[in-house]
Parts: structure tokens; sequence; C-alpha cells
């Protein structure tokens, strides 16, 4: 099964995509946003949550009424800083340890969420590690760190996301683009966040049934690596696609966004 690429215009919002499909169906489409009958707040997860695109999903998404829970790897401060700025938008926010590419501690993550907002509408994984280095010079161990986390962590969140986001619920994934291109320096992190492409499509087929959308937007990792400066306007075009994807493109499905373009 081939993704439509869908490009998202920034400033508009509208859609521009490679291929146009048939109408959808509106009674499958109607995200849990849009519905007269839900009285609370949605909820997110939003893995490593404290900094990056991670932070700058999670209060895009309080922006637009969303409780969000804060899932850090080991920088309480920084976590508990972006909980602080989710309330001060008016949200309920939660932050919470956890290593992504652990069963127990996603199990753990989820039931906490449960807990206390009573359900999870949508997940955000946006835990990710990047690394610099061409194929011949990383090490075997320093590849191994960067699938754990970019790679099983994607598969035990996407696996707990697919058995415990509610109907009309959204997973977002972080995606890459650069598999069709020469970047010699980032072939590595090429090759984990290939599978993470890959696991976007799949779940997709798994979790239609259930009417909860899989898709990717797609991050540079100039943009994720720490060793660079942020760029606030690349991020905040991310957090909008995120957020596009989490709310009112819950029609979306299958697919990997490409922001600004």
């Amino acid at each position: 099964m081939e993704p439509r690429t869908i490009l998202l215009d920034n400033e508009s919002g509208r859609r521009r995509t490679s291929a146009q499909g048939p109408p959808p169906r509106k009674d499958l489409i109607m995200p849990f946003s849009a519905r007269p009958d839900l009285v609370r707040s949605p909820v997110a997860i939003v893995t490593e949550g404290s900094r990056g695109i991670g932070r700058r999903a999670a209060l895009r998404l309080a922006e637009d009424g969303f409780d969000v829970v804060v899932a850090y790897t080991d920088d309480r401060v920084a976590a508990e800083g972006t909980r602080a700025a989710i309330e001060e938008i008016a949200g309920r926010a939660l932050a919470v340890e956890t290593d992504v590419a652990d069963e127990a501690a996603v199990a753990r993550l989820f039931q906490q969420a449960e807990e206390v907002f009573g359900t999870v509408d949508v997940v955000v994984h946006s835990a990710e590690i990047v690394m610099c280095g061409s194929v011949s010079e990383l090490t075997p161990e320093e590849f191994a760190q960067m699938h754990r986390t970019n790679v099983l962590g994607a598969f035990v969140v996407g696996r707990h996301a697919a058995r415990r986001v509610r109907s009309g619920g959204a997973l977002i994934n972080l995606a890459s683009d650069l598999s069709e291109s020469a970047r010699s320096s980032y072939g590595a992190y090429v090759a984990c966040k290939a599978a993470v492409n890959a696991l976007t499509v799949f779940l997709t087929g798994e979790l239609r049934e259930r009417n909860v959308t899989v898709n990717a937007v797609v991050l540079d990792p100039f943009v994720a690596d720490p060793a660079h400066p942020e760029r606030p306007g690349e991020l905040a075009g991310i957090a909008e696609a995120i957020a596009f994807l989490a709310g009112p493109g819950h029609w979306v499905n299958g697919q990997i966004l490409h922001p600004g373009h």
C-alpha cells in the first residue's frame, strides 16, 4: 500500500495532494473533537514533550483545548516547564517519565493518562535520537542505541496506541523523506526512520475499522538534531501539521505530510 503525499500549506491550512481519491464517507471521518456528545476535553499523549518539536506540539494541542500528558526521558525540569506552560494556556497537563522502548514504562504512561484524564484520544510520538555520521563511521553500538529509541520505541508506543486510543482518535509519528536523498551523514538515522514510515502505513490498516487514523509528519534531521540550533518557523509548521491531524484533518489517513511544501 503506497501512501499519497499530502502537502499542507501552513498559511491557509489547505491541502494539496499528489492524487485525488474518492470523497470520504462522512460517517467515518468525524473526529472526537467535532462530536457534539463529547463533553470533556480531548486528551493527548506527546512523547518527548519536554523539548523540541514535542514541546511545540504539546503547547499547540493545548491551544486547541487538549489536556496533555507530557512524556519525557530524563529532563524532569524541562517537562515540568512544559506542563506549567500548558496550564497557563488553560489546559490540564501531566508529566510522566517514560522510556519509550520499555514495554512496562509505556504501559504505565497510558495507565496514568487514563487514571488522571479518563482516556487517550491522540498520541504524538516525537521521541527520537539523531546521530550524525555515515554508515561506515557509526559503531554498531551507536546504531543499536538509535534503533532502540527510534524503531523499537515507535513499535512499543504504536502497539499501545493501537490498543488504547479511543475510537475517533489519532496516532501521529515523525517521519523522514531523506531515504530518497544522498545525505550520507544521516544514513543510519534514515534507515531507522524508514522503519517508522512503514509502521505508520501498516498500522493504518490495523486501526481503520476502529476509526483511528495513523499518519506521519516529515521532520528534517537538521531540525531534530540537538547539535543544530532550533528553527522556530519550521518547528511551528510541524506543530501546525500535527494539530491538523489531531483534529480537523481526521479525514487524512495513512499519509506522510510535508509541512510548508
